[in-house]
């Protein structure tokens, strides 16, 4: 029987491995937020949550849990916070299988409080997004700032100049044209 559903003809839709997205498909076999393990390869134990509209490959283990009892949102969270690669095969492609996993247990506190966990993780995520967008401005802030800065030093222009100074350009020009420049470096001429 085949549960894939055609959604999207552009291939719009994403697929889901043992590594989150891996590609794009015109069908799904999930319609709703699907929680996932990376089962297969390096990041075997990696922990996604699909969009509503997915296509999930069998290189990942499809989390299933009752809604009555935990919160999707709570559970990945949770799982995220378990190194569920120390149950990985350890071979040259790692493996977890769901044996593995099934017997590993999560803290599971009442239905509100899980709602409150997730409200303030996820608002703590919301904080380091901030701060991660404020440090890359400050970087290219920075990067623009270093030749800005190096001009003025070079005219002579961050600090009060002593009238009777000579201009740094003067002065590289002169220290170029002296006789006691160092000569330029290049290859030795070959004899022959």
């Amino acid at each position: 029987m085949n549960n894939s559903r055609r959604i999207n003809s552009s291939g719009g839709i994403p697929v889901f491995g043992g590594n989150g997205i891996t590609g794009y498909h015109d069908q799904a076999n999930t319609v709703e937020p699907t929680l996932l393990i990376g089962r297969v390869g390096y990041y075997c134990g990696s922990v996604h949550l699909t969009p509503p509209i997915a296509w999930v490959t069998d290189n990942a283990l499809i989390v299933r849990h009752d809604p009555k009892i935990v919160q999707k949102n709570y559970l990945f969270f949770a799982l995220q916070a378990i190194d569920l690669r120390q149950n990985d095969s350890s071979t040259a492609q790692p493996v977890i299988s769901g044996q593995k996993i099934y017997g590993l247990l999560v803290v599971l506190p009442h239905f509100d409080e899980q709602t409150e966990i997730v409200r303030r993780v996820e608002t703590l995520f919301a904080f380091a997004d901030r701060l991660e967008a404020r440090l890359a401005q400050a970087q290219t802030a920075a990067t623009r700032l270093t030749p800005a800065l190096l001009a003025k030093a070079f005219r002579g222009e961050l600090v009060p100049q002593d009238p009777n100074d000579e201009p740094a350009a003067e002065l590289l020009r002169r220290l170029a044209s002296s006789p006691t420049a160092p000569a330029k470096r290049g290859r030795a001429a070959k004899a022959t």
